[in-house]
């Protein structure tokens, strides 16, 4: 378990810059949202059909990449570039360190030093709920969905009508190729 000392908040980061905060927000919201396979079963053949993927949040990744950035980043109590195993994480999120923090805000020597780390820290949270809520909206959109379930069966139809393009091409020349024997032949007949 992690303790959170005076020491700790003394030596603490209490602002993460804008950009860093985008760009963190924006790889993690990467990492965060995932796939859906769906699909749907064809009325005329029965057939299981493909449907565009819907996206959706993997919310114990949200709070591990939080514990991370609060413990790396503005604490200082992990290192940097340590990577993190699920054991870390637990004893990371089981110190409650938030809970400690907040118990510093009485304390004279350090409290607007904690006010300053709590309130950055959840001001980047608030930027990665919204960066997360605007691309899930986004691709999770019924047009933009529709839109990629139409472009997959106009390739698959596009596909299906080239290839039997060819074969006709193919067989056309090898009629063109043998058309004077198979007249003779069929004059012999």
């Amino acid at each position: 378990m992690f303790t959170i000392t005076k020491e700790i908040i003394e030596k603490a980061n209490t602002y993460l810059p804008m950009e860093e905060k985008r760009r963190w927000c924006e790889e993690i919201a990467a990492l965060l949202i995932v796939p859906v396979p769906m699909e749907a079963t064809n009325a005329d053949t029965g057939e299981k059909e493909a449907l565009p993927d819907r996206y959706e949040e993997q919310p114990v990744g949200r709070q591990m990449a939080l514990a991370a950035l609060l413990g790396k980043t503005y604490l200082g109590i992990v290192g940097a570039d340590d990577k993190l195993s699920a054991k870390d994480y637990d004893e990371l999120l089981s110190s409650f360190i938030p809970n400690q923090l907040e118990r510093f805000k009485g304390d004279k020597d350090v409290k607007n030093k904690v006010f300053d780390i709590l309130y950055d820290y959840n001001e980047t949270k608030k930027m990665l709920n919204a960066v997360l809520m605007q691309k899930l909206g986004h691709l999770n959109d019924p047009v933009i969905r529709m839109m990629a379930f139409m472009k997959t069966v106009t390739l698959e139809a596009l596909a299906k009508s080239k290839q039997e393009l060819q074969e006709t091409v193919a067989e056309t020349k090898e009629y063109a190729e043998h058309r004077d024997e198979i007249r003779e032949q069929k004059m012999k007949a």
